[in-house]
């Protein structure tokens, strides 16, 4: 099918829908659906169809099919103009030769809230309910250098709070080719799990593949041997960013042993598993062990580049700490083709040089929330520590 040349077609086949309860056409557009009085379409009292069709919505379909490039949609040209292969690009791939300019909720990317066990230090109280606690004392540290305005945090799921939304996915479920669930954590929203069952009774399931982005520590023999084994295909990805000691200090309270037995578990069901790192200021110097670990594991890894905060983008490193990231991945021995992107992206700004703030911010968020946690950053990453003047 002809389309213009920035043409996506997600916003026709797709919705995602975040954990404070917003709408948008992916899930790296920067920004959410907007309703014709410029306020926030909220899955607080919508449903899928309504956001599908709101007028944020309508409003980006008709950018992309003038050939326009939407604001928001920003991360995918950046992406492509490094020579990466952009979420745009990969979903016109996948879906752009059935497409027949009809909306309809062919690939779902739900995040039902921010409830979750584990307060990893790359998340915040947006994705994560555990985190909530110690982010209130954050807010309210005089010494904090980046918040200035206090926020409301969400308290409660959107998605326990709106049978509308529930009803509604009981009805379109059966148009769904393609689920992403992530969080929070989705395994811990029992709803979601009625809705599945209901894809096996009715039969979609035979025709529908479901993509799980999950921390690990849960594993549901049940759900996994009479629910999920009756879908086309399943994959699951753990959420890991370093192992052992320096897993448990980064995805906190975790259990390392834990959550390795949990991913053979969820192996031994043949489903697809495969990891995704996210690639941050604590943790750059030692992808190597990831790599290695997975490889040995029989896992794929996919190595997620942190945007934000800035303190924890790798583009904040010291130039002499960059050196040496750059030739650990180099001599890194299974092939990642990722590798260059990462030291591309690394060097792209010296944001460490360049910005007077960025090693006080660095410090100020591993040493305050150590503090907090009563852990040692320097006892699980020693030679970042050095480098960063921790």
């Amino acid at each position: 099918m002809n389309k213009p040349n920035n043409f996506c077609v997600l916003p026709w086949i797709h919705l995602e829908t975040s954990a404070n309860g917003y709408a948008r056409p992916c899930c790296i557009y920067s920004g959410h659906y907007k309703n014709s009085d410029n306020s926030n379409v909220s899955m607080h009292d919508t449903n899928i169809t309504q956001a599908m069709n709101s007028f944020g919505a309508n409003q980006i379909r008709k950018a992309f099919e003038n050939n326009e490039k939407p604001d928001g949609c920003s991360l995918c040209w950046d992406i492509e103009s490094a020579g990466g292969t952009s979420k745009r690009m990969e979903s016109n791939n996948k879906y752009l030769d059935k497409f027949d300019n009809t909306i309809k909720p062919i690939y779902l990317d739900l995040k039902f809230g921010t409830t979750c066990n584990l307060k990893c230090r790359i998340c915040s109280p947006w994705s994560s309910s555990k985190w909530l606690k110690d982010q209130k004392i954050l807010d309210e540290d005089p010494n904090n250098p980046v918040l200035k305005i206090k926020h409301t945090y969400p308290k409660k799921d959107w998605s326990e709070q709106n049978n509308n939304f529930w009803n509604d996915f009981m009805n379109v479920v059966g148009m769904v080719e393609h689920f992403d669930f992530t969080g929070g954590e989705p395994m811990m929203i029992e709803k979601h799990k009625e809705v599945l069952r209901h894809c096996v009774e009715k039969g979609y399931s035979k025709y529908q593949s479901i993509h799980y982005n999950t921390n690990g520590t849960h594993y549901d023999k049940d759900f996994a041997e009479n629910v999920l084994s009756k879908f086309k295909f399943v994959d699951v990805m753990f959420s890991i960013d370093g192992i052992k000691g320096q897993f448990e200090y980064q995805r906190h309270p975790a259990k390392w042993e834990e959550v390795n037995e949990n991913i053979h578990l969820w192996q031994s069901h043949g489903f697809y598993t495969h990891v995704c790192c996210t690639v941050n200021v604590q943790n750059a110097l030692y992808l190597d062990d990831m790599i290695y670990y997975c490889d040995d594991n029989n896992l794929p890894i996919y190595l997620n580049i942190m945007q934000a905060p800035e303190h924890f983008n790798i583009k904040s490193l010291p130039l002499h700490m960059k050196k040496e990231v750059d030739k650990m991945l180099n001599n890194v021995k299974v092939e990642n083709k990722q590798i260059k992107q990462i030291i591309n992206f690394m060097y792209s700004e010296n944001w460490w040089e360049d910005k007077d703030y960025t090693k006080g911010n660095i410090k100020y968020f591993i040493t305050r929330n150590d503090e907090l946690r009563n852990e040692k950053f320097v006892t699980h990453f020693s030679e970042a520590a050095e480098y960063l003047e921790i």
